[in-house]
């Protein structure tokens, strides 16, 4: 059996205590993780099955650990903070979670110093920051089956115009993915399209809102609604439209024009979180799983912050990314200023039917 690499002995208690204070959660040294758990929260369906396979369940063997998988129950940092604020946080890890919503509050866990220079050792530049290893970036993207309309609307404009394209639709419960959408129908500037228009977003959801069959919150939840042919036309993360595609729909047409794509998702270790020497532990571990980080991003279509990323992939692989793509990029730290104004104008339009 393979072990956990030697230099996680870096983050032993009297080394790290030094460098961060007493009261700073501590990495556990390897032959230390055994009977240890590891909380981590995931998005469900394909994302799971990928992180499971290719990083809990070869953590789980070489370490000792139990990873125990929390469904997540529409945003992760409305578990985060809910948990906190509650005192009762269970939560130790996020498998891709958004820093910058969580951050001013000051709801992360800052990584030690060790682990972001192991980190930046092995993956690809901006990949790493003090408290998110990036990855698994998701654009949000127009899938639409063929098989059971006549016509695939392709832009924000053309999804909005049920005359032209008609067909059962959905669009991505996450609060932020019709607020974008809307404001790129509404004529928002795709190189500038932050800060968001909010009030036209709304506006522009209201036009839409008889046209939207389901507001699917999940990623598993959006794969299902195209499987089971409940809608025809969808604005979903692009490695469910993939899975989609490859696996039950091969016909399904993926448009890339008005797809949306945030810089700020990755692992996360939430303030506080009870075992955050086993999830710094396992960051360690995991930044050096080069062939399981191509594996992953080879089974979604989202890409792995592995600096051997792009020679380990297949070029069909490669092209499917949202890498070298003419997408609208939404920037994080702008996002995080306007979060709570966007959530509490989706909520008041979501409860409002």
């Amino acid at each position: 059996m393979r072990q956990i690499n030697t230099r996680l002995g870096a983050y032993m208690v009297l080394s790290l205590a030094a460098v961060l204070g007493a009261a700073a959660p501590m990495a556990a040294n390897a032959q230390g993780l055994e009977g240890r758990e590891l909380n981590v929260v995931s998005w469900g369906g394909a994302w799971t099955d990928a992180s499971r396979i290719n990083f809990f369940e070869p953590f789980e063997k070489e370490t000792g650990v139990k990873i125990n998988i929390i469904p997540a129950t529409g945003d992760f940092d409305a578990m985060v903070r809910l948990q906190t604020d509650q005192g009762a946080l269970q939560i130790d890890l996020l498998d891709g979670g958004q820093p910058s919503l969580l951050r001013n509050d000051g709801y992360i866990e800052p990584f030690p110093p060790e682990l972001v220079a192991s980190l930046r050792e092995q993956s690809r530049d901006g990949m790493v920051s003090d408290d998110m290893l990036q990855y698994g970036n998701t654009a949000t993207v127009i899938a639409c089956n063929p098989d059971i309309v006549a016509k695939c609307p392709t832009n924000a404009e053309e999804f909005w115009d049920v005359e032209r394209f008609p067909g059962t639709r959905a669009i991505s419960g996450n609060y932020t993915a019709p607020l974008y959408l809307a404001a790129l129908a509404a004529g928002g500037d795709r190189k500038n399209l932050m800060p968001l228009d909010i009030n036209a977003a709304v506006a522009k959801l209201e036009e839409i809102r008889p046209h939207i069959k389901v507001w699917p919150e999940s990623g598993s939840q959006q794969e299902q609604v195209l499987v089971d042919r409940e809608v025809a036309i969808a604005y979903i993360w692009n490695g469910r439209a993939h899975v989609v595609k490859r696996d039950v729909i091969p016909n399904l047409q993926i448009f890339w024009d008005s797809a949306t794509l945030g810089n700020d998702v990755g692992w996360v270790v939430p303030k506080g979180a009870p075992n955050a020497d086993v999830a710094f532990a396992f960051l360690d571990w995991f930044g050096r799983q080069h062939e399981a980080q191509a594996a992953w991003t080879t089974a979604l279509t989202y890409p792995t912050p592995s600096k051997e990323l792009a020679n380990r992939i297949a070029p069909e692989i490669a092209a499917s990314l949202p890498v070298g793509k003419d997408v609208v990029i939404i920037d994080g730290s702008i996002q995080a200023e306007q979060s709570k104004d966007m959530r509490a104008a989706w909520q008041k339009f979501i409860t409002s039917r």
